[in-house]
């Protein structure tokens, strides 16, 4: 069972959903789990990525991190 953990690390300005450090997961490619509520629009910022990130394409080589993590905003 392949994973992709999804992590706050940041807020710039308000954000009524999340705080830092709250997390949620994809499991198996396209199962999101979330203990807490999901924003939408935060979905929108990694649709682009997650098929390849939970594929094991280093964040890297997509030009968003290093060879462990991916930032996106």
């Amino acid at each position: 069972m392949s994973s992709l953990l999804i992590k706050v690390i940041d807020i710039k300005g308000y954000c009524p959903v999340y705080q830092p450090d709250d997390e949620f997961e994809i499991v198996d490619g396209y199962k999101l789990i979330s203990a807490k509520e999901v924003c939408m629009h935060s979905l929108a910022s990694f649709l682009p990525w997650y098929v390849a990130l939970s594929k094991g394409v280093s964040p890297k080589d997509l030009g968003l991190g290093d060879q462990e993590a991916a930032y996106i905003q």
